[in-house]
């Protein structure tokens, strides 16, 4: 340490505590993952609690999936964090700082905004894990924490962007494309469906008409920014260009978007067989699996076939 870091604001907390204690990086970072992950499920109890006041506002576990993804990300990109060592007492009070004003100040300028919101929600919870995230990797690595802090930052407002791009031009007119490929694609094999505008009806095996409006949340808009958010992270820590990032991000969106028409589809042939019930549950849990199903292999072929080490001949990664 230099002379002019010395006081005790500039003290290597950690620094001492990985040598108290023996931890190593890799152990810290375990640490983090798995005490990040408890915290996360303390909050969502919370946070279930304030919906009570609320009947018309949905959680849907926004905060632990949210805070899963972003800590899968973390894990898969560790070196960036066996990097950093040293973390200063400051940066720990800063960290304890937006801990604190997730009780104390985050509230009260929802409420400016946001009048009927619960007292402690998702955007507070965020910033609860987040100063987490600043006392065990400070600030000082600005480059890491900053990039990691952001995306985190935009899983948890992803629903609220998620309506401001559904009711904008570019959700209205994805909604529009896709009812139209949808109900082109239905009646293609063969299932009595009718289009009014972004409205699909289909007439069910029991002979009932079954109605759906395909609005701009159920456009692809979704689809296409989670793709886009989820496949930023994962490569955060590769080597691959990005030229190639941005050629793959661009390539997974656009499949994304017709994945969301394939969705439509399967939701209607659901309702043809099981009604409105059978609509319902299908439009409840299907995005999210075809999501999933495709965002993963995708990645990880993409990461198999460009992730290439400095230096290396081969597509081997180092160990784990």
């Amino acid at each position: 340490m230099n002379s002019e870091e010395h006081g005790i604001l500039n003290y290597d907390v950690w620094g001492y505590l990985t040598k108290k204690f023996n931890i190593s990086p890799e152990k810290k970072l375990k640490i983090f993952l798995i005490l990040v992950l408890i915290i996360s499920g303390l909050l969502e109890i919370v946070i279930w609690g304030g919906i009570r006041n609320l009947p018309d506002n949905i959680n849907s576990y926004t905060l632990a999936i949210s805070t899963l993804l972003w800590l899968m990300g973390m894990a898969i990109n560790y070196r960036a964090f066996y990097k950093i060592k040293e973390v200063r007492l400051w940066e720990i009070i800063m960290g304890i700082v937006v801990i604190i004003s997730s009780f104390t100040i985050v509230t009260p300028i929802k409420h400016i905004y946001f009048p009927d919101t619960r007292i402690f929600g998702v955007l507070n919870g965020g910033m609860f894990i987040f100063g987490v995230f600043l006392i065990f990797y400070g600030v000082r690595k600005y480059q890491t924490i900053i990039s990691y802090g952001l995306l985190y930052g935009i899983f948890i407002i992803l629903n609220f962007l998620w309506n401001v791009l559904g009711r904008s031009a570019i959700g209205i007119n994805l909604a529009t494309a896709s009812s139209r490929m949808a109900y082109g694609m239905l009646r293609f094999f063969g299932y009595p469906v009718y289009l009014q505008g972004t409205t699909i009806t289909i007439i069910t095996i029991n002979g009932s008409k079954v109605s759906a409006t395909i609005a701009g949340l159920c456009s692809g808009v979704e689809g296409i920014t989670f793709s886009i958010v989820i496949l930023i992270l994962l490569f955060m820590g590769s080597y691959i260009s990005y030229r190639l990032r941005i050629i793959a991000i661009t390539l997974a969106a656009i499949v994304m978007f017709f994945l969301n028409v394939l969705r439509i589809c399967l939701i209607f042939v659901t309702a043809y067989y099981y009604g409105q019930q059978g609509l319902q549950e299908a439009h409840a849990w299907l995005g999210n699996v075809i999501s999933l199903l495709f965002i993963i292999p995708y990645w990880y072929l993409v990461d198999l076939k460009f992730n290439k080490s400095p230096g290396s001949d081969n597509h081997e990664k180092a160990h784990f």
